[in-house]
């Protein structure tokens, strides 16, 4: 996503698909962070450089029962919604 596009009110699909997609791209990816699957996302999205620059909400947004090897099928979901 571009800057550009965030310069409006990110909707909070978005915005947790936004995080999602930046987490699993900075540390899934990464050798020296090694999760596991059964631990939950909502505290490895606290770092506000993984939000888009308009959203401030994190918390109000991943559901505490989200897990990491849950990642893929709520990517999945995020997406439907967001192309609705």
């Amino acid at each position: 996503m571009s800057i550009n596009a965030e310069i409006g009110e990110a909707r909070p699909v978005d915005a947790l698909r936004t995080a999602l997609c930046r987490f699993t791209y900075r540390y899934l990816s990464s050798a020296d962070f090694l999760p596991l699957p059964a631990n939950p996302m909502s505290p490895c999205l606290k770092d506000p450089s993984l939000w888009p620059l308009n959203y401030a909400k994190a918390d109000d947004v991943v559901p505490k029962t989200l897990l990491i090897g849950n990642l893929r099928p709520a990517l999945d979901y995020l997406q439907k919604l967001s192309e609705v």
